[in-house]
């Protein structure tokens, strides 16, 4: 009986702070989307391969999807694997890899974003703000890199 009061509590504990998200965070989820489709997205059709793309696209045209998996095996297995899985949805694209790699960012951005809201339910602005100078920060200037970065 004292076992399933404290599950009851832990669980009503959990639904009241899921249940501080409501319309402002859909709206501040939304603004964080616009954002970053304004200062990333807009960009998309123009941007290709660049960097450190290069060798992993020659590794998939020569060697398949096997060959990322041998080629990232000794130093970043789970990488080789990601790149392996994506590289069989989008090819050779750069416009898949750099869509892949925006919603990389937007998702980040927004676990964020909810992380704080978590953390401090009443501060939504203070969440919010923080969300969008990460996903503005301009230290990290290589978005269009997208194989590398994701």
């Amino acid at each position: 009986m004292i076992a399933e009061s404290g599950s009851q509590e832990s669980r009503n504990s959990i639904t009241q702070r899921s249940s501080h998200f409501d319309r402002g965070d859909l709206i501040a989820i939304g603004s964080i989307l616009a954002v970053a489709i304004l200062v990333y997205g807009l960009w998309i059709p123009w941007l290709g391969f660049y960097w450190d793309d290069w060798p992993v696209i020659w590794v998939y045209s020569d060697l398949g999807k096997a060959g990322l998996t041998r080629y990232f095996a000794a130093e970043r297995p789970v990488a080789g694997l990601m790149y392996e899985f994506l590289a069989s949805l989008l090819g050779t694209s750069p416009i898949g890899w750099q869509v892949v790699a925006f919603l990389v960012r937007f998702a980040s951005t927004v676990t964020l974003y909810i992380a704080l809201r978590i953390l401090w339910p009443p501060r939504r602005e203070i969440a919010w703000l923080t969300a969008i100078m990460i996903l503005l920060y301009p230290g990290f200037s290589e978005q269009a890199i997208a194989l590398n970065f994701l």
